[in-house]
């Protein structure tokens, strides 16, 4: 988690995301707090929920955590981030491609070949 970690709303969540290149890993007590809730029983976890949703924003876990100790992992939908989180859920050749984009794939091999040429 970055050392300044700080927020008072869901929006300044979210701004927050998003300067961090779109994930961002949170205590469960702050996400509450932003909120505006004193516990985490099932209606507030399920409105958390939802308000994130609202925001362009997803979790991981998809279950909102119950123990406000627990850490979240808050990423804007529809990113690159959010693409290579989807790919790393699930099974498959074309989710494996992409987890194969993310960390370098034909880009790692390009540039190994760069490097023999100038140096």
């Amino acid at each position: 988690m970055p050392n300044e970690l700080s927020f008072e709303t869901l929006d300044e969540l979210r701004e927050l995301v998003e300067q961090n290149d779109d994930v961002l890993s949170v205590p469960m007590w702050m996400v509450r707090d932003a909120y505006g809730a004193e516990r985490l029983k099932v209606h507030v976890r399920s409105g958390i929920h939802e308000a994130l949703l609202g925001l362009g924003l997803a979790h991981i876990p998809r279950e909102i955590p119950d123990n406000q100790n627990d850490v979240i992992r808050v990423y804007k939908s529809g990113t690159q981030t959010a693409r290579l989180i989807a790919a790393v859920r699930s099974v498959g050749d074309e989710k494996d491609q992409v987890i194969r984009e993310a960390v370098g794939g034909d880009a790692t091999a390009t540039l190994t070949k760069i490097r023999e040429l100038v140096c």
